[in-house]
């Protein structure tokens, strides 16, 4: 299935284009072409598809998902209820992204989790720490302190209106005798009424494209892994997995040099360098040794000598999760190259998709 899109309009140009697909044609493969760039698609440009477009939705200023706390790339979902259909078309792309095995840089906070699969049956307060860490210690302190000098009532803000939790709750006052029903009350309404139309819209477009009885067979944590992968990167585990094409060897100067460079980096200077490489921030659950094609062929991580020329960079091919290395005559100029691609955001390296 072809699609052409802008990396300028991402979101709007997926949601018209996809939205539009039969479910035979949700579950081919895609070939995507970005507007005004000449690459073909192995594979690669759909891994940078999918990433950004599910990048754009959780960071779109229609606050579809909020991170359970600043700066976390854990996310729940918000009370967005005018938006539907968004959040269907938003359960397609994670489920075709599954069905692609291409791990999301985002990861569900484990209630959502808990609720996609159906095993949430029972509430209890620390079903709110899943959700919104911070106001789950809030409501710890309330309910180990004196609270009645504090002139709350039975009401959650709601925007310019306030949301009842019991009949008349604007006149009841939160005291000593009533705090411990008061923070159940509000963490049920924020744990379940206030997300439970976008929630019903996301699991129906997750059970679209991958039919609900095949998620019924998953834990939490391995929906989790499937969906957003392994996102530590054991070192030891890149280096068993990692092929050399001639002349580079374990043994090369070169190759022996560019493991003690990545021994030397902290796990967010690897994870950009996978990135550059194979066009994931995290690994599928097998890690690096069940790398594979969109098509699902054996494809692990390789190493391929470029021939050196005066200004050469870096290359990858994401289609075939490949790094390329100048045979550099200088082997000490590997740790300053290496440097300038995890810093450079990939903006200045050629990135070849055939």
């Amino acid at each position: 299935m072809q699609l052409v899109i802008s990396r300028s309009s991402i979101f709007e140009d997926s949601l018209t284009q996809i939205c539009g697909l039969t479910l035979e044609q949700l579950r081919t493969e895609f070939i995507i072409n970005f507007a005004g760039e000449n690459a073909n698609d192995a594979g690669g440009l759909t891994k940078d598809f999918l990433t950004s477009l599910i990048t754009s939705i959780f960071t779109s200023e229609l606050r579809l998902f909020e991170p359970i706390r600043l700066n976390s790339k854990v996310y729940k979902l918000s009370k967005a209820v005018d938006f539907a259909e968004i959040y269907k078309f938003t359960g397609k792309i994670i489920s075709k992204s599954i069905l692609e095995g291409i791990p999301l840089p985002i990861r569900f906070n484990q209630l959502l989790l808990e609720q996609i699969l159906g095993d949430k049956k029972n509430f209890d307060l620390d079903d709110m720490k899943k959700l919104d860490p911070d106001l789950w210690e809030s409501f710890q302190n309330l309910n180990s302190n004196n609270c009645d000098e504090l002139f709350m009532t039975f009401t959650i803000p709601d925007g310019k209106s306030v949301v009842e939790l019991v009949p008349e709750g604007s006149l009841i006052s939160v005291n000593n005798d009533n705090k411990l029903v008061f923070t159940m009350l509000y963490s049920q309404y924020e744990c379940f009424e206030l997300i439970k139309l976008s929630l019903s819209a996301l699991k129906a477009g997750l059970f679209e494209v991958i039919p609900e009885y095949l998620f019924k067979l998953l834990k939490p944590t391995d929906l989790d892994w499937i969906i957003s992968g392994i996102d530590t990167i054991n070192l030891n585990d890149w280096h068993l997995n990692t092929v050399y094409k001639d002349p580079f060897s374990a043994s090369h100067p070169i190759i022996q040099r560019f493991w003690q460079i990545l021994q030397q980096y902290d796990q967010s200077q690897l994870r950009k360098l996978l990135f550059f490489s194979i066009g994931l921030e995290s690994l599928p659950i097998g890690g690096f040794g069940s790398l594979s094609t969109l098509r699902g062929d054996p494809c692990l991580f390789t190493i391929s000598p470029l021939e050196y020329r005066t200004g050469a960079f870096i290359e990858s091919h994401t289609c075939f999760n490949r790094l390329e290395i100048p045979l550099y005559p200088d082997i000490s100029v590997l740790s300053s190259e290496l440097d300038l691609v995890i810093n450079s955001q990939n903006q200045f390296f050629k990135e070849n998709y055939n």
